[in-house]
């Protein structure tokens, strides 16, 4: 009896199942690629508008130094992955986290709306570089943001909470503020 054929026909599905598993091998480790590459161009894109933002509004008049204190702080942290695995948890903040921030924040909407427009785009922008930036913080990120009055008052309360936290405990690779 003569296996050739049998022996042919299997090495040729066996090099096709290779050929195969390599090949989904090859498109998954792509998309995985373009999937991180697309994470960190928005980041990029968005840390972009966070320091354009930040530097508008950090060199307007009028502006509360509490409320520059506390972007400069949060774009420090920004950078950090401990702050982000910090803030995609959403630590549970209470109305009292950032109250004076809050307060300090409706004056300015009052006196000058452009000055609290750039404020909360430098949070958010920088909010949301720092959740792009690392994958581990997928599951947190907004698929859109509504900036509702709950929502800034939300991620400010949970931004001054996380900055409080790190003045207690700190993170590695980063001053204390």
């Amino acid at each position: 009896m003569n296996f050739a054929p049998v022996c042919i026909a299997i090495a040729s599905m066996a090099a096709g199942l290779a050929i195969s598993a390599l090949w989904h091998a090859r498109r998954n480790g792509r998309a995985r690629y373009l999937n991180a590459r697309h994470r960190l161009e928005s980041a990029s894109e968005n840390l972009r508008a966070h320091s354009e933002a930040l530097d508008r509004f950090l060199f307007r008049p009028g502006v509360p130094k509490s409320l520059r204190t506390f972007l400069l702080t949060a774009s420090d942290l920004f950078e950090t992955p401990g702050f982000a695995s910090f803030l995609a948890a959403r630590p549970p903040a209470g109305e009292d986290d950032a109250a004076d921030i809050w307060e300090d924040l409706q004056s300015l909407y009052t006196q000058d709306a452009e000055a609290y427009d750039l404020f909360l785009q430098a949070l958010f922008t920088g909010i949301s570089s720092c959740l792009l930036r690392w994958p581990e913080t997928a599951p947190a990120r907004p698929a859109t943001v509504a900036p509702t009055q709950d929502y800034i008052r939300r991620e400010l309360a949970a931004t001054a909470r996380a900055i409080r936290e790190h003045q207690a405990v700190g993170w590695p690779g980063l001053m204390p503020v």
